[in-house]
């Protein structure tokens, strides 16, 4: 989420901001509320901030949105927290009561937050004597009996329990709330329409921004309209109108809007349109995507066919989904005359290459348009493939109502579902490096949550969730429950097996020569991954840069190919990478010995340093 608006700097510093007064108010076990501003006399309207579930926690966190605030000159009264708990405990109205008590009454105050900060401005307001709220996408509730909907919070909803306080009682007919949301994202939609609706609630309807409202209105020049909005000089209707003849400009309303328009048969004109305004934006690549999978669907038109099964591929990951859904998806119409048509990202009008995630994420975020895209797709062969390796990561956390969705779609059609698999331990090794790469990546998939940024093997396999992944038979039968499949068909691959020949075969399908070179690429030694595993351990910062220099080649004669970006990324950090946190430590069944870690771990030191030189020259 991005820090309400702080990335947008078009906007000198406030005069008043360069004499501010900064104090902290008050705290307790689970809060700390800060101001930072000018004399508290002078001021003519307070706002105070709430801070999203990823923001930093700890006493010395900044606090959300003041960067954005301060620079304008607002007197900012910011509440940060020692943990993520969702403002769910008794020191919550304590902290919103110490900065009320140090308004006294001096001038009116604004409560403002995103997601849950969004829902925790709602539930202050009325103890904070606010007389207007602006959140932006926030939660009704994240308790699973009240919100079953919603998985994204699972995790942290466990870990919090139920809630102690009850946002509708904090409603007040006397106070203002700006409500902003993207009415075509449904899980958001679903949570404002909790909300008690009273005479001065304002819906600011932002199409096309998904969660991500603040991301698209900064691209849309929006941000002035929105600190006029919090200050009480502007209303809703200018903010409103300020992000419709903006939004042209926001590449996040253009990807979004586009990949629904181009998703859909109907809609062809439409994406036509998207198409020119992703050329206008400078986004040459995806409306080149774009126009590649249009003209794709047009050359495929012809008689459609019944459709008499529906094959569908869902792991196991890191065994050669991605070398299969390339090489099916560049050979399409050679095994659309055997008989198998795929319908990977590419058909549904999303460019080469498939997106490998698309069916699990419109699972996931409960994307119906996407599947009923599906659904009309004509046919051209009796044999309709999908293919989705994380599907079987995800079955645990899709809702029982977009399973019973997807079998409604397709109830007329006998499905087989196809799950790769090998020898167990050497898929545990690979899915658990496979874990490494992936933490602290933006991702929707439910698993990801459960990923621990420093589990050893052991540990990452204790984790219920994680261990039963490796219960392959109840997850088999979970498939067959889930998507009404017929059988649930197991290909074991050998050590020298190829998932592409396996599964061709299986399906009675003749190899096409063409694109078989397509495969995944390698993934970490062992000695990589316990390096991985011990930074993502330590910190954000450290975690990124040894991902980095993990992919890169080792340090030769003449300059290190890497891009200016990458390159002047590493420069800056070099001096705050903690070599000496890395030590030798055994992980088994990753197999490395003090030697080989020491010397890789000096092989890396010695390519930050010929980076750093590097850069220094230039």
């Amino acid at each position: 989420m991005m820090d309400g608006a702080a990335k947008d700097d078009r906007t000198a510093l406030a005069p008043e901001a360069a004499t501010a007064f900064c104090q902290r108010l008050y705290e307790n076990a689970d809060f700390y509320v800060d101001y930072d501003g000018p004399d508290p006399a002078r001021v003519d309207r307070f706002v105070m901030t709430f801070p999203d579930m990823t923001h930093p926690t700890g006493p010395d966190a900044p606090g959300w949105g003041k960067g954005f605030l301060r620079k304008r000159g607002a007197a900012v009264i910011s509440l940060t927290y020692a943990k993520t708990n969702w403002y769910q405990s008794d020191g919550f109205f304590a902290a919103v009561e110490a900065a009320r008590d140090f308004v006294a009454g001096r001038a009116p105050i604004s409560a403002y937050g995103a997601s849950m900060g969004g829902y925790g401005a709602i539930l202050a307001g009325k103890r904070l004597g606010s007389d207007r709220v602006i959140a932006v996408s926030p939660q009704f509730s994240i308790e699973q009996n009240v919100t079953p909907f919603d998985h994204r919070y699972r995790a942290a909803a466990a870990e919090i329990g139920p809630f102690i306080h009850d946002v509708s009682d904090q409603i007040s007919d006397e106070i203002s709330y700006f409500v902003m949301h993207d009415p075509t994202h449904d899980l958001d939609q679903r949570h404002v329409d909790l909300f008690p609706k009273v005479a001065k609630w304002h819906s600011i309807l932002q199409p096309g921004s998904g969660h991500g409202v603040l991301e698209m209105l900064i691209q849309a020049g929006g941000t002035d309209a929105l600190f006029r909005l919090i200050m009480g000089t502007g209303d809703h209707l200018a903010l409103r109108q300020a992000l419709r003849a903006g939004r042209r400009n926001s590449p996040r309303y253009i990807r979004r809007i586009g990949e629904f328009c181009v998703a859909l048969p109907r809609r062809k004109n439409l994406a036509q349109v998207m198409i020119g305004e992703a050329e206008r934006a400078g986004m040459r690549r995806l409306a080149s995507r774009w126009q590649y999978g249009l003209a794709e669907r047009d050359a495929n038109v012809g008689v459609a066919r019944p459709l008499e099964e529906m094959l569908l591929h869902i792991g196991l990951p890191g065994l050669g989904g991605g070398g299969l859904q390339a090489h099916l998806a560049s050979n399409r119409a050679a095994y659309g005359d055997q008989g198998v048509e795929y319908c990977g990202d590419l058909a549904l009008g999303g460019g080469a290459p498939p997106d490998h995630r698309w069916l699990s994420e419109a699972l996931l975020s409960g994307d119906m348009g996407r599947l009923r895209a599906l659904r009309e797709c004509e046919v051209h062969a009796p044999r309709m493939m999908l293919s989705d390796e994380d599907l079987f990561l995800e079955m645990p956390y899709i809702r029982r109502v977009m399973f019973k969705q997807f079998r409604a779609l397709f109830s007329d059609v006998p499905m087989r579902v196809l799950v790769c698999t090998q020898d167990k331990r050497a898929w545990q090794r690979q899915f658990y490096k496979h874990a490494l790469e992936m933490v602290g990546r933006p991702r929707s998939r439910g698993v990801a949550e459960h990923w621990g940024h420093g589990d050893s093997f052991a540990d990452f396999f204790g984790r219920p969730v994680i261990a039963k992944l490796c219960d392959w038979d109840q997850m088999f039968e979970e498939a067959l429950r889930c998507f009404g499949a017929e059988v649930v068909e197991e290909i074991a691959l050998q050590p020298q097996s190829n998932a592409v020949d396996e599964v061709l075969g299986r399906l009675g399908l003749r190899p096409v020569t063409a694109g078989r070179e397509t495969q995944g690429k390698a993934g970490l030694s062992d000695v990589d991954a316990e390096i991985l595993r011990q930074a993502n351990a330590q910190s954000a910062a450290m975690r990124g840069i040894m991902r980095i220099l993990l992919g890169l080649p080792p340090v030769a004669e003449g300059p290190v190919q890497i891009k200016p970006r990458i390159l002047r990324k590493i420069r800056s950090m070099a001096d705050e990478l903690d070599w000496s946190s890395l030590q030798y430590r055994e992980n088994p069944p990753l197999i490395y010995d003090r030697v080989a870690f020491e010397g890789r771990k000096d092989a890396l030191r010695a390519l930050v340093a010929s980076i750093c030189a590097q850069s220094d020259a230039t």
